[in-house]
């Protein structure tokens, strides 16, 4: 049998390009907004000088993961400790300010959010990174990973 490299060339094309072209859309169960308004609730609660406000929007298990230049930590109560020893008043909290830069579903119930972090405080203005894995619960939106540089 005989091909005629046109035909198979166009068949071949054809195939290729309706492929490429199927792309699956994610659903999502949420939109852009209600992340970035806890965001804000959580950057409120830092400026208020709530831990335990900010912390609300962590879930509260053994599981959660947060990373930072002095390691991995795991578990709600451990980083709540560790924000509480860093940061044990207003002054040292100064005024935080959350700049998110991407938002990318995964799935309906997950969601990875890259930003920027600063601190204003008397002495000192740091900043850096973070990237966050949300995941809606049955309380709502928590983060289950936290990396911050």
């Amino acid at each position: 049998m005989k091909y005629n490299p046109l035909v198979l060339f166009t068949i071949l094309a054809t195939v290729f390009l309706t492929i490429a072209g199927c792309k699956e859309e994610v659903p999502q169960s949420y939109t852009e907004a209600e992340l970035i308004e806890i965001m804000g609730k959580q950057q409120d609660a830092w400026n208020n000088a709530d831990i335990e406000g900010f912390m609300a929007w962590y879930e509260n298990s053994e599981n959660i993961r947060f990373i930072s230049s002095q390691g991995l930590m795991h578990g709600h109560q451990s980083l709540k400790e560790r924000y509480q020893s860093a940061y044990p008043d207003a002054k040292s909290m100064g005024k935080l300010v959350f700049d998110v830069k991407e938002i990318i579903p995964i799935g309906t119930d997950h969601a990875y959010i890259i930003g920027a972090w600063s601190l204003r405080r008397e002495s000192d203005n740091p900043g850096g990174y973070f990237t966050l894995l949300f995941h809606k619960t049955q309380e709502g939106w928590r983060i289950i990973s936290d990396h911050t540089s």
